[in-house]
């Protein structure tokens, strides 16, 4: 189309882009800055952004208000997923439809609960303790801790000095025994996903005598860090 209006004697198209600038086009209206800031609604979501990532997105499903670090919120109605995290890397994460959660500090240190599984993790600078039903595990930084099975009847405590205590059924023995491995800290959460800046194109086209018309084509850009 470029190409057929710009062979037009006296005819010339140059693109532009707009910046600082409304634009009202039937469903949709958008303000647009500079450097891909700006907002826009339609029937189905609103975007505000300040064009490096941060901002606010919401539409029928999801929301996500996002800083320029990384850190904020972001919810999904058809995932179950609800992500809260800080620029260190700390926050929650929540699935409601598969049932589990993370609580995590910024060392590492924090709690995983699988409801679904009956599972639970919590780890802090002393080590860690693992439920599942019946068995409990603990694991301390030293290599000691203890195994437990209450269907089994089971206890066996490790001193972290090459020795266990097993206990079965109350008879107990004494056995060489590798200390515990060391549990690791959990991950960080993954940073929030970022908010897409707005960008206007437009074709100017023009004759000799002067400006003839303005077709803008809005988009979002999706800006690489």
């Amino acid at each position: 189309m470029t190409k057929k209006i710009s062979a037009v004697p006296g005819v010339s198209v140059t693109p532009v882009r707009v910046e600082n600038s409304n634009i009202v086009d039937g469903d949709y209206t958008m303000q647009i800055g500079q450097n891909g800031s700006g907002q826009f609604t339609d029937k189905n979501k609103t975007v505000q952004t300040d064009g490096n990532g941060a901002g606010q997105y919401a539409d029928e499903n999801v929301t996500i208000q996002r800083n320029e670090d990384g850190s904020g919120q972001y919810t999904n109605k058809v995932t179950g997923v609800t992500l809260q995290v800080e620029p260190n890397g700390s926050g929650q994460f929540i699935d409601t439809i598969n049932k589990f959660k993370y609580q995590i500090d910024a060392d590492g240190t924090g709690q995983y609960i699988d409801e679904k599984n009956n599972i639970k993790i919590a780890i802090d600078q002393k080590g860690s303790i693992y439920t599942n039903n019946n068995i409990t595990i603990k694991n301390n930084v030293d290599g000691s801790g203890t195994y437990s099975d209450t269907d089994k009847d089971l206890l066996i405590e490790n001193d972290g000095k090459g020795k266990a205590i097993i206990t079965l059924k109350g008879k107990t023995t004494e056995v060489e025994a590798k200390p515990f491995e060391k549990i690791e800290k959990f991950p960080k959460l993954k940073m929030v996903p970022p908010i897409p800046s707005i960008e206007a194109n437009s074709l100017l086209i023009t004759l000799d005598s002067g400006i003839l018309l303005m077709l803008i084509n809005m988009m979002f850009v999706q800006k690489q860090k």
